[in-house]
């Protein structure tokens, strides 16, 4: 029941409140005294309507030109509280129990329809037919309908028609769907056979990368392996010069000595000079100085260096061979004890077969 209607600002209404009592009330007044302005602000109210303020607008609200300056509201008040419908050059909203909704475009919220739970039955006016009586039997019933609210029951009917004939027409679809699906599963029941072999071919290809990794590595060994087996093939004279190193080492030891018995025998010689010179008589051992005289001293020299020379090319060739043939033995550490191509036994990096 509404107990209460405020308005203000629209058509001839600056600031006008109703109140109402139990029971039936009426509003009775001369001609262009606002009665039907009190319909049209509560029609603005339950349905927002109409969409412009020009017609509800009061003069004074507005300027000179027309143009609003003042808000314009209606307030209804029943059992379940207080609806306020608010429009200003700024806003433009619904107020229900100091919470504020802005309206948007024709929209209704539904707390609005709710709270006052009216309806086109509720509503009629001035131009209307007389309420029921112009209208045709069929109307009368939907009217009826809608007090008693068997036209949800219609509504709920019909939207459950509606639903059913949906749902069959989705079931048939995926049926058919279902069908060729099922065809077409037919035709490719040899995927999962072929699944299983590209698992398997998957397999193999990872182990065969694997292997090829290894033999990749393999074959750089390997060339290494040959590069530094070729130099030694190319400096294997070296593995001799170890039995001419000694041959140079005893000639050298022998040269030594050699110089060491020509400074004693100069310095054995001094010493003749100076006993001759003192009148000392050596003509037995003259010969034998003599022939000390006779020796190359520059030859025995040259023969040093040359021997010396060959020394220091034996020791070079003696370091390089120990160096290389480390390297070697490295090389057959890192070679695999099983061969990758033939499947025997490596030793020494070479396939044994057994």
């Amino acid at each position: 029941m509404i107990k209460k209607i405020s308005i203000k600002n629209i058509q001839s209404h600056k600031n006008s409140v109703l109140e109402f009592d139990e029971g039936i009330n009426a509003i009775v007044g001369s001609s262009n005294n606002g009665k039907s302005a009190i319909l049209r602000a509560l029609y603005w109210v339950v349905y927002n309507r109409p969409l412009g303020i020009d017609n509800l607008l009061s003069f004074w609200a507005t300027d000179k030109k027309g143009n609003q300056i003042e808000p314009m509201s209606v307030l209804v008040e029943n059992d379940r509280g207080i609806i306020t419908r608010f429009r200003s050059k700024d806003k433009n909203q619904y107020i229900i129990n100091d919470e504020e909704l802005n309206v948007v475009k024709t929209d209704v919220p539904e707390q609005v329809e709710n709270l006052l739970s009216l309806s086109d039955t509720n509503i009629q006016k001035q131009q209307d037919a007389p309420f029921l009586l112009s209208l045709s039997s069929g109307q009368i019933a939907q009217y009826f309908n809608k007090i008693v609210r068997l036209d949800i029951i219609d509504r709920v009917l019909s939207n459950a028609e509606n639903q059913r004939r949906k749902t069959n027409q989705e079931i048939k679809t995926n049926l058919e769907l279902k069908s060729e699906f099922e065809s077409k599963c037919e035709k490719y029941f040899w995927l999962d056979s072929v699944e299983k072999f590209i698992l398997k071919y998957e397999k193999i290809s990872k182990k065969y990368d694997d292997l090829k990794e290894q033999v990749d590595l393999l074959d750089e060994q390997i060339e290494l392996y040959q590069k530094y087996s070729d130099i030694q093939k190319k400096y294997g004279f070296i593995s001799d010069a170890n039995k001419k190193a000694l041959e140079i080492k005893k000639l050298n030891e022998k040269t030594e000595y050699m110089v060491y018995k020509i400074n004693s025998i100069s310095s054995d010689l001094d010493r003749y000079e100076n006993c001759k010179r003192k009148g000392y008589d050596f003509s037995q051992p003259k010969k034998i100085i003599d022939e000390i005289k006779k020796l190359n001293n520059q030859k025995v020299s040259d023969e040093i260096n040359f021997i010396q020379e060959k020394i220091n090319l034996f020791e070079y060739a003696k370091g390089f061979i120990k160096s290389q043939n480390e390297y070697i033995v490295g090389l057959k550490k890192q070679l695999p004890e099983i061969c990758p191509i033939c499947g025997s036994k490596m030793r020494d990096g070479k396939c044994v077969k057994e």
